[in-house]
């Protein structure tokens, strides 16, 4: 199953975080909202990894989101150069919410200017 929708996981979970985080009520916890930012994070670099794994192994992958097919839907196209990528850019998000998370607790601030 997991197999199956892996080209979407990298884009779909940092969504979904933002979305928990945005709307649960953790004002007064920030802490948790900051591990669950870390974990998230660390989740859609796992889903890169295994992208771009099943991308070597396998070959590219197509995606028809909604199963809709090609005229009218929208197909994700995964090759090794678009996995890599996607696995640069959540490395670095991955690296920079580590860091400020870091930056934040020595400061006791919430954002940083």
């Amino acid at each position: 199953m997991l197999q199956d929708h892996l080209a979407i996981l990298p884009i779909i979970t940092p969504i979904l975080m933002g979305i928990v985080l945005l709307f649960a009520r953790f004002s007064e916890y920030i802490n948790v909202q900051r591990l669950i930012a870390i974990c998230s994070q660390g989740v859609g670099l796992y889903f890169a990894i295994e992208l771009l794994r099943t991308v070597i192994l396998q070959g590219p992958i197509v995606y028809q989101l909604g199963n809709w097919q090609q005229p009218y839907g929208i197909a994700l196209y995964v090759d090794q150069i678009s996995a890599l990528l996607v696995l640069l850019t959540c490395l670095v998000a991955f690296l920079l919410c580590f860091i400020v998370v870091l930056a934040t607790i020595k400061k006791e601030c919430f954002f940083i200017p």
